[in-house]
C-alpha cells in the first residue's frame, strides 16, 4: 500500500490510491473498503467516514493526492472531519452528478473540512453544492471550513441555511461558482480572508479611501449591497442603479444582499442607472470635466460596451467607452456633440484581453479638444491617438440612462460587456495619472487580485 507511507498515522482513517485501486484504511493499516480508482472513489470515502464515526469518539478521515471522482454526495456524521493534503488532493464532482459533493446535515455538527480542491465541473452538471450545511441545530454547529479551493460549482460554493449558525469560513477560495460563492442564511457564521467574497464590513475602508481619490464622486458602485434589483450607490448622491434579472453572484450576509460582479454574458446581465444632471458634463456651449472607471475581466472577444450615456435609436449621445472586437483590440472613449452631430475621441493601444482582472480609467478635462480624452488601464496611460469628427463645441444635456456593463438602444440595453466587471465609478473630476494609478491600486486591494 504505497499511498499509506505517505500519511503521518494521526488520522483515524486514510483514503488513497494504490495503484488502480482506491483504498481505505485505519490507522493500523487495516482495510475498511477498496475498490476501483476513479469508479470507486465515493464509495470508499463515505466508508472511511461511516468507520470513524462507528467509534464513536469521532476523529479525522485523512484523504491523500490525486483525483477523486463523487458520483454520491459524501454525508459528514458529526464530530468527523475531512482533511486533504492542500491543493494536490482534487474532489471532483462527476458528470451528471447534479446534487452536492460534500454535506453536513440532519443535526450533523462539529466538523472540519479543510486543505483540498473542490471542482464542481459546472459544465457537466447543472446542479449542486461544493460544500451544503444544513444542520438545523445552529447552537451545536460548531464547523469550521478553511483551506479550500472550490471552483465551478453549479449552485453555491458554500451554503450555510439559517439552523447552521457558528460556522468559521477562512482562508480559502471561491471562484466560478453559477449562482454565487456563499449563501450565508446566518448572522453568527464568521468569514474571513475569502478570496471570491468579501463582506460590506469589510470593505468599507476601500470604499472611502476610492471615494477620496476620486474627488466630485457622482456615482460609485462596488458591487456589493443590492436591494431586489436595486444595486446601491455609495455615494451622497443616492443614484441606485436597477440591475437586470439575470444579474450574478448574489449572496446573502447577515439578513443582507450582495451582488458581487454584473456578468452580461448570456443571457445579458447588465446594470442601469436613470438619467440625472449629475451624469451630464455638457451644456451644448462648454463641457466640464469627468472621469467613469471600472474593474472587469473578459475572456470573450466580441464588441462590448463598458460604461455609456448613450442611446442609439434615440440619438441620444453623450460619452461612452467600449472595447473593440478581437482578442487583441483597442478601448475607446467618446464624447458626442449630438447636435453637429460630432465626437472627439482617443483609442487606446491595442490589448490582449485574458481572464484577470483590469480596471480602466476614462478621463476627460472639459476642453472640447480631443487632447483632453485619456484612456488609462491598470494605472497606466495607454492612450494612443486623438480624433475629432466635426466642429465639435459641447456635449449636450440629453436624456439618455446611464449603463454599466452595456448601452441603450430605445430604452432597451445592448452591447453588453461579455465577461465580469464591478466597482463602476463616475466623477466630475478629472483624473491624472497619480490618481489613476492610486484607484488601479486601492480597487485591487479590496478585490483582493
Amino acid at each position: 500500500m504505497v499511498g499509506y507511507t505517505a500519511f503521518n498515522k494521526t488520522s483515524e482513517a486514510m483514503v488513497f490510491f494504490d495503484g488502480a485501486n482506491i483504498v481505505a484504511v485505519n490507522r493500523d493499516g487495516g482495510y475498511i473498503d477498496h475498490g476501483v480508482a476513479g469508479v470507486d472513489d465515493d464509495t470508499v470515502i463515505q466508508a472511511a467516514i461511516d468507520y470513524v464515526n462507528s467509534l464513536g469518539t469521532g476523529g479525522t478521515v485523512a484523504i491523500g493526492t490525486g483525483l477523486f471522482v463523487i458520483y454520491s454526495p459524501l454525508e459528514l456524521a458529526e464530530y468527523v472531519n475531512l482533511i486533504g493534503q492542500g491543493m494536490s488532493t482534487m474532489i471532483y464532482a462527476a458528470n451528471g452528478l447534479d446534487d452536492n459533493i460534500v454535506e453536513i446535515t440532519g443535526g450533523c455538527h462539529s466538523n472540519t473540512i479543510s486543505d483540498m480542491y473542490i471542482d464542481g465541473n459546472s459544465g457537466s452538471n447543472t446542479l449542486g453544492t461544493a460544500v451544503y450545511i444544513n444542520v438545523g441545530a445552529p447552537v451545536f454547529s460548531a464547523i469550521k471550513l478553511f483551506n479550500l479551493f472550490i471552483y465551478g460549482a453549479a449552485e453555491y460554493g458554500v451554503y450555510i441555511s439559517s439552523m447552521s449558525g457558528y460556522v468559521n469560513l477562512r482562508d480559502s477560495v471561491i471562484l466560478s461558482c453559477s449562482t454565487a460563492p456563499i449563501y450565508n442564511d446566518t448572522t453568527t457564521t464568521q468569514v474571513y480572508n475569502v478570496y471570491g467574497y468579501a463582506p460590506l464590513k469589510d470593505q468599507r475602508g476601500s470604499i472611502s479611501s476610492i471615494l477620496e481619490i476620486i474627488g466630485d464622486a457622482r456615482g460609485l458602485y462596488p458591487g456589493v449591497q443590492c436591494t431586489g434589483l436595486s444595486l446601491t450607490d455609495f455615494t451622497s448622491n443616492s443614484h441606485d442603479g436597477v440591475s437586470s434579472t439575470e444579474l450574478r453572484n448574489i449572496t446573502d450576509f447577515c439578513g443582507k444582499t450582495y451582488a458581487y460582479y454584473l456578468s452580461p454574458a448570456t443571457p445579458a446581465r447588465n446594470l442601469t442607472v436613470p438619467s440625472d444632471p449629475d451624469f451630464t458634463f455638457g451644456t451644448g456651449l462648454s463641457d466640464s470635466a469627468f472621469s467613469i472607471f471600472s474593474a472587469f475581466y473578459r475572456p470573450a472577444v466580441a464588441a462590448c460596451t463598458l460604461m455609456s450615456k448613450r442611446d442609439d435609436t434615440l440619438l441620444q449621445y453623450e460619452w461612452n467607452a467600449g472595447i473593440g472586437a478581437g482578442a487583441v483590440s483597442a478601448i475607446t472613449f467618446t464624447c458626442y456633440d449630438q447636435s453637429v452631430p460630432a465626437y472627439i475621441n482617443v483609442v487606446s493601444s491595442d490589448v490582449i484581453w485574458d481572464t484577470n482582472w483590469h480596471t480602466f480609467v476614462a478621463t476627460y478635462d472639459g476642453s472640447s479638444v480631443e487632447t483632453g480624452l485619456t484612456i488609462y488601464l491598470d494605472g497606466v496611460d495607454i492612450s494612443l491617438t486623438h480624433n475629432i469628427s466635426g466642429a465639435y463645441i459641447a456635449m449636450e444635456p440629453l436624456a439618455a440612462d446611464v449603463g454599466l456593463g452595456c448601452h441603450h438602444d430605445n430604452g432597451v440595453t445592448t452591447g453588453h460587456f461579455l465577461g465580469d466587471m464591478t466597482y463602476f465609478g463616475i466623477t466630475g473630476k478629472e483624473l491624472n495619472a497619480q490618481e489613476a494609478w492610486s484607484l488601479d491600486q486601492r480597487i485591487r486591494n479590496v478585490l483582493g487580485v
